[in-house]
């Protein structure tokens, strides 16, 4: 084997570990919002931004993120994701991006209601000592309806694909 065919080798190891890693941390990051826990902001590097969308509002700080998610334990007692269809792209050794479609259930603390909700994550990452850390969200809704009712009639008033601009990566 040349030095170049290892080299080849050693970065094709490398994505596929990357690629591994960011599903993980993907899922860990459901199960810390689903939990209520406040911890999920330390998943975000300095500098960090969420973008959550119309009605949800946009965090450029960690303090401002922690606040999100506080809000989002209180105002949803339960939340459970169901997080599929990644399409991870390294970027290189510490840069990457995916997006991510989620299904989630949820109680609504104002009403105590259950409700269905659809969606996609866009997501940036970058590696600091090692480990990927979030360097932006940006999260928007398909449709969020009372389960048994049709999503097509009860879809909140969120915009189409073409609307959101939706990024789409590895294509």
């Amino acid at each position: 084997m040349t030095n170049n065919e290892l080299e080849q080798l050693e970065r094709r190891i490398q994505v596929l570990e990357d690629t591994a890693a960011i599903t993980k941390f993907k899922a860990d990051y459901a199960l810390r919002v689903d939990l209520g826990r406040g911890d999920v902001v330390e998943m975000f590097a300095e500098g960090a931004t969420l973008d959550s969308g119309p009605g949800f509002g946009v965090a450029n700080t960690r303090a401002e993120i922690a606040e999100h998610y506080k809000n989002v334990a209180k105002n949803s007692p339960f939340v459970l994701h169901h997080i599929y269809n990644p399409c991870i792209t390294i970027i290189d050794e510490s840069h990457a991006k995916a997006s991510w479609l989620f299904r989630a259930e949820a109680i609504l603390s104002s009403t105590g209601k259950a409700v269905v909700i659809c969606g996609y994550y866009y997501d940036e990452y970058v590696k600091i000592d090692g480990e990927w850390k979030y360097k932006a969200i940006v999260n928007r809704l398909f449709y969020v309806t009372e389960p048994g009712k049709s999503w097509a009639e009860q879809r909140w008033a969120v915009p189409t694909l073409t609307e959101m601009n939706y990024p789409v990566t590895g294509m």
